[in-house]
């Protein structure tokens, strides 16, 4: 099983995380003191009691100087401490914004692969009127279908079709008695349900198929004159 790995918006957070607590910790790290009090070795004699009595009182006053030097020095760098953090942070988050614009500006990236449940031999008789529909499987990107449909009384029609990987996304070419090609974008995708669409077009505007076990059931939807219009056609898959 293939590890998933983790997206881009936790990878900058973890960046972010990372830079703000080394410009906490690491790039302005706390004053050393620089004066230490010296150590006496012997303080039996009484001058060097009272000598190291004095060393004990400078070497207070010099931790006291020392005090305030850290305190002046940490009061400076706290407001340069959080500046830093929050143009980092400012600078991440934007950088996240422009990666999640350029994701979203993408076109649909799915493979003409999924729609294999589409390829096959449908056909339906009703009340004499026999329709046949038929797509090969998905290869190079594209898939070929044809529709045939004879009625009872001899009158025939006929349509090609191909869907195709492209630039926008999978898109349905629909050349109705061999007229030029008319395309329409793949709106929706859901197991073995799928909805192509061109609100441009007259007739129809969406182009639907779903397919339950050997049922298919194709649909065509739209407006003529601001009503709204359907057919529906339901076949069997043949063997």
């Amino acid at each position: 099983m293939q590890r998933k790995l983790p997206s881009r918006r936790k990878l900058l957070s973890w960046t972010a995380s990372f830079w703000i607590v080394f410009f906490q910790l690491a790039a302005f790290p706390k004053p050393l003191p620089f004066w230490r009090a010296a150590k006496t070795k012997n303080a039996k004699s009484p001058r060097r009691e009272d000598a190291k009595q004095e060393l004990k009182k400078s070497s207070l006053k010099g931790k006291l100087k020392v005090s305030k030097r850290e305190q002046i020095g940490r009061n400076l760098l706290n407001p340069i401490r959080t500046a830093t953090s929050f143009f980092i942070l400012l600078f991440l988050l934007l950088l996240t914004g422009v990666s999640n614009a350029q994701e979203v500006g993408k076109p649909n990236v799915v493979k003409i692969g999924e729609l294999s449940w589409l390829a096959g031999n449908w056909t339906s008789d009703t009340n004499g009127t026999i329709t046949e529909e038929q797509w090969l499987e998905p290869l190079a990107g594209m898939m070929i279908g044809m529709n045939r449909e004879v009625s009872r009384n001899g009158r025939a029609s006929f349509e090609f079709f191909r869907i195709a990987e492209t630039d926008k996304g999978l898109v349905y070419y629909a050349s109705p008695s061999g007229k030029p090609a008319t395309p329409f974008t793949l709106k929706e995708l859901k197991s073995t349900r799928v909805i192509f669409e061109n609100n441009a077009n007259d007739f129809p505007q969406r182009i639907i198929y779903d397919r339950s076990g050997d049922t298919m059931v194709a649909m065509i939807e739209g407006e003529i004159k601001g009503k709204a219009e359907s057919m529906k056609w339901i076949w069997k898959r043949k063997p």
